[in-house]
């Protein structure tokens, strides 16, 4: 079987319908309400899946600014996936994406189940970085009180 079909297969067993690209080995799917995209080619051993845009927030938010750069380099420094940007300056936007590069072959066991644990890794990494954000917000807070500049 090869890497495309496995991975058509696997997509069906864990109940996603898959939408695979003319030629060139991309295919679309939903899992658990997020939507993904995945590379695979007969030709290498790995596939590479991408959950884009889902996060933005506007640019001139400078606070909030800083606090996402905290968070997604502390994210990444225990990367099950990786929070990668993008920074669309005429929509003063900034938004997150997931990705997640993993090693694909017909020798793996319960590949369903190995592709769900991949496509869940990616899934954390939102409530890693959503946790993350609210620590970080929290740790602001409280240096604010200590110093007597909070407005609550």
């Amino acid at each position: 079987m090869s890497s495309r079909e496995l991975l058509a297969f696997a997509l069906k067993k864990l109940g996603c319908n898959c939408d695979p690209s003319e030629g060139e080995g991309e295919f679309h799917t939903t899992f658990q309400g997020e939507h993904f995209r995945i590379f695979c080619s007969d030709d290498y051993r790995f596939i590479d899946i991408q959950d884009l845009a889902w996060y933005d927030a506007p640019l001139h938010d400078i606070n909030n600014m800083s606090l996402m750069r905290r968070a997604i380099n502390d994210c990444n420094v225990s990367a099950q996936a990786t929070i990668v940007y993008s920074i669309y300056d005429d929509e003063d936007q900034i938004v997150l994406h997931s990705l997640k590069e993993a090693y694909w072959s017909a020798e793996i066991d319960q590949v369903d189940a190995y592709l769900g644990s991949l496509f869940n890794r990616l899934l954390q990494s939102h409530h890693r970085f959503f946790n993350r954000m609210e620590t970080l917000r929290q740790q602001e807070y409280d240096k604010k009180e200590k110093r007597g500049q909070t407005t609550d």
